[in-house]
């Protein structure tokens, strides 16, 4: 799954990527998403379990690098992670409308 970093308007960004394949006959039921500006994902600054779409709308973060990664989850079992990082500039937006039920 190939994660993309677009620029949707000054304010608004989007992270997106592929839906999973799947082993059964009801397809990928949901992704877990981390964000976090340490590459090996020690401290995230954002994670999501069980998030149910391909694209995230994108709120405001420190200027800096960070790194993205999704995996899809298909009735129970995890595939690997999939990972990209980009540079963001304070003021931009990031992870905007994510329902609080798929926070950690």
């Amino acid at each position: 799954t190939s994660l993309t970093y677009t620029n949707v308007d000054g304010e608004n960004k989007n992270i997106t990527w592929a839906a999973g394949t799947s082993s059964g006959d009801t397809g990928v039921t949901a992704y877990d998403v981390d964000v976090d500006n340490n590459s090996d994902f020690s401290s995230p600054v954002l994670s999501f379990t069980e998030y149910n779409s391909t694209t995230l709308n994108v709120v405001a973060l420190a200027t800096g690098t960070y790194y993205v990664r999704v995996r899809a989850i298909d009735h129970g079992l995890k595939s690997t992670y999939a990972s990209t990082s980009f540079s963001h500039t304070q003021g931009e937006v990031l992870f905007e409308n994510i329902p609080s039920a798929i926070i950690k």
